[in-house]
């Protein structure tokens, strides 16, 4: 069942390459990825006009326990809270978010 599965996969990936060139795959890849940065953007400034704190976890790992400072067009300004970071000021690129949530106390 397996292989049967794999291959499968295999001929839908062949049936996209087919229907999208490459470069219509890798442009609506990088809408999606555009998309993603917007809704980032708007749910920031959700949290900032609200004064909600902040969980964000970058490309490298990093985790921000923070509150938002300023949303910009390539960036967001966080102030951490907690954490190893504790009262830093950190720049944060949107191609480099993975996670933006609401902070979250445990318990509550």
């Amino acid at each position: 069942m397996g292989a049967e599965n794999a291959l499968c996969f295999c001929c839908n990936l062949q049936v996209l390459r087919n229907v999208y060139k490459e470069k219509d795959i890798r442009k609506v890849m990088e809408q999606g990825i555009k998309d993603k940065i917007e809704r980032w953007k708007v749910k920031a400034e959700i949290f900032l006009k609200n004064d909600t704190k902040a969980f964000i976890v970058d490309t490298l790992n990093n985790y921000y326990f923070c509150d938002i400072i300023f949303v910009g067009e390539d960036c967001i300004h966080v102030q951490s809270f907690t954490g190893k970071l504790i009262h830093e000021k950190s720049r944060i690129y949107w191609s480099d978010v993975l996670k933006l949530e609401e902070y979250k106390e445990k318990g509550k």
